[in-house]
């Protein structure tokens, strides 16, 4: 971002209370660790933090202007210098989301927005990968998704950027229409819609209405990437005025996949079809749900005619984020699944079927966290991962949280037997007990949602193994998302 403070003040509608109204400011930031001389800082406010207890500290880092909230005053800064223009503003997370939707005016950037329940990361990575060898694309350096990292995002944005990825995130009703409204996308894709964040939406419909505030935000020129296998988004779909890019694999679409097969425990073949042309293509990741987000991506991609042979180089070149389906082997030929990015009951789900497809004659392990934000439903959804704990033949189970107790039950009430549970109080507990527990040969998969850290398992598993075999550390052979 390049804007003079008064061009600030209009968009974010704010008062100039000091500072000369023609001084450049060069990017924006939020954090008071990692600002730049010369950027604008915006001071947020949160339950847990106050922007504005940090405005000595950015300006001891030469921050060059400030926007700030009710209640601050110029008195209350000492390094505050007569020339930094500071601009007040009512909210300042309003003034950021304002910000960045200005900015982008400033821009001819088609501005690609992707949410779902799963697989936004890996489907905006896999597009980018494929873009990137032909457009100039930006992309969020982080998983920002959010109110911040969204805006934060957009104003990366450079008049030579061509194409802009944005991801799209939500627990409530009203974000994605926030986000929509900063953003103002040219195209939009829902990847699929399943429980999650019923804490705060309470059903499956609240999920998909949330979710679907990016197709109500589309003008009947622009673009919604339509998954035509989930019901809940095709009925979106039907009041979305905008053109329509649809994908799938069970029903009638135009970007597809046919001849699916796992070439081998890290890697996916298919024939991808668009309309009436195909092409073979091998993903470096396992998994149904990311040849269903090399739909998704391809289906973007034919919106800026790329062709067959582009679309396949850029999908057969990717590789996507640790702790997202990460495939990881240890000393003595023990496989990982590490997937503690985060967790929900279809996440959950995906994973537990890829452990025990992966495992074959071997035995499959699974380390398991709850799965947060699900409201009243928590303990039904938990109960069914136990019940698919045994449908799945899965050989071991480790599970902490605190409906631990609650998969364990319903896993022996299904049949699995008592030594083939363990239940932890903490992390330490569940490395060490399937440090005796593993052995050559093994599958294990790490799951569980952001706030159960089941990473910290993983890392004492390693460590224990090493510290005993005095080997290197793991080395990761292949990557994949769900989340």
């Amino acid at each position: 971002m390049e804007l003079k403070a008064e061009e600030i003040q209009r968009a974010v509608e704010g008062r100039l209370i000091q500072g000369v109204p023609n001084h450049l400011l060069r990017g924006v930031s939020t954090d008071s660790r990692t600002i730049k001389a010369g950027e604008l800082f915006i001071a947020l406010k949160g339950d847990r933090f106050d922007g504005h207890n940090f405005i000595n500290k950015v300006l001891d880092r030469n921050a060059s202007g400030l926007i700030v909230g009710k209640g601050f005053h110029l008195r209350d800064v000492s390094a505050l210098k007569k020339d930094i223009p500071v601009i007040q503003v009512d909210d300042t997370l309003k003034a950021l989301g304002d910000l960045a939707s200005f900015w982008i005016q400033r821009n001819r950037a088609t501005i690609v927005a992707i949410t779902g329940s799963n697989g936004k990361t890996t489907t905006r990575e896999m597009t980018a990968t494929i873009l990137e060898n032909s457009h100039r694309v930006l992309k969020p350096e982080h998983n920002w998704n959010n109110l911040i990292g969204l805006p934060l995002t957009l104003l990366r944005l450079k008049p030579h950027h061509e194409i802009a990825l944005v991801e799209m995130g939500m627990n409530r009703i009203d974000e994605i229409k926030r986000l929509s409204q900063i953003a103002k996308p040219q195209i939009g894709l829902i990847t699929n819609i399943s429980p999650s964040h019923l804490q705060y939406l309470k059903t499956l419909q609240n999920v998909a209405k949330a979710k679907g505030e990016l197709f109500e935000s589309l003008a009947s020129e622009n673009y919604a990437v339509v998954n035509t296998d989930d019901p809940l988004i095709v009925w979106l779909s039907k009041s979305c005025p905008a053109r329509k890019v649809t994908f799938g694999i069970n029903s009638q679409a135009q970007v597809t996949a046919t001849d699916m097969t796992a070439s081998d425990y890290s890697t996916n073949s298919f024939t991808l079809k668009i309309e009436r042309e195909s092409i073979p293509i091998v993903l470096k990741t396992p998994g149904l749900h990311n040849i269903y987000n090399a739909l998704a991506a391809a289906s973007i991609a034919t919106i800026f005619k790329l062709n067959l042979e582009e679309i396949k180089a850029g999908l057969e070149s990717f590789t996507a984020f640790p702790a997202r389906t990460e495939i990881i082997t240890i000393d003595d030929n023990i496989n990982i699944i590490n997937d503690t990015y985060n967790a929900n009951p279809k996440s959950m789900e995906i994973a537990l079927r890829i452990l025990s497809r992966l495992k074959g004659e071997n035995r499959g392990i699974a380390v398991l966290g709850d799965m947060l934000e699900l409201g009243e439903a928590s303990k039904d959804l938990h109960q069914q991962i136990g019940s698919l704990i045994k449908k799945l033949d899965i050989d071991a189970t480790f599970l902490i949280g605190t409906y631990a107790q609650v998969v364990a039950e319903s896993a022996t009430s299904h049949g699995i037997s008592e030594e083939a549970i363990y239940v932890g109080k903490t992390h330490e507990q569940i490395a060490q007990q399937l440090y005796k527990k593993a052995k050559e040969h093994d599958w294990i998969l790490f799951k569980g949602s952001r706030g159960m850290k089941i990473e910290r398992i993983l890392e004492q598993f390693i460590q224990m193994r090493n510290n005993a075999s005095k080997v290197p550390s793991a080395s990761a052979v292949t990557a994949g998302c769900n989340n």
